[in-house]
């Protein structure tokens, strides 16, 4: 792959197939010297406080452990920023890529527990939805000799 990209987002959660994207974004920023975001997404805070009957989020950070590993992953990848979200993962994804002008997405093809699924169900959101290229790569554990790393254009 010859192009470059000014700025690429990993998509990352502690599985094989997230090392493996990394890697390969890594690859591709080092060999284009692009800007390298690594994203994980949490679930949003549920906890709520009652101020005068009224509910309002709580200042507890129930995503304080998720946060510290994002930053000690990001730390471990030379020149690499991380981007913390919370949401649902496939909508937050494509959002922020769009606001921060991310040329590819890199996410790791996840098999989920059923047998027919190709993608995971965050990878195929950033498939379908994104506003750049999205590439994915499978962990090489589970990569077969015909497959390997899959990239579809935006509105494709």
């Amino acid at each position: 792959m010859s192009a470059t990209f000014r700025h690429i987002a990993c998509c990352i959660d502690d599985s094989p197939s997230a090392d493996a994207a990394v890697a390969r974004a890594r690859e591709l920023q080092e060999a284009g010297h692009g800007r390298l975001s690594l994203v994980h997404v949490a679930p949003h805070a549920l906890l709520v406080d009652y101020i005068d009957g009224t509910p309002v989020p709580s200042p507890a950070d129930i995503n304080v452990r998720q946060r510290e590993w994002l930053e000690a992953r990001a730390a471990a990848v030379p020149g690499a920023t991380p981007v913390f979200l919370e949401g649902l993962p496939g909508p937050e994804i494509c959002r922020w890529a769009a606001e921060a002008g991310v040329g590819l997405l890199v996410a790791g093809a996840h098999g989920g527990g059923w047998p027919t699924a190709v993608l995971g169900s965050t990878t195929r959101r950033l498939v379908d939805h994104a506003p750049c290229s999205v590439m994915v790569v499978r962990d090489a554990s589970r990569r077969s000799a015909e497959t390997g790393t899959v990239v579809t254009e935006a509105g494709g």
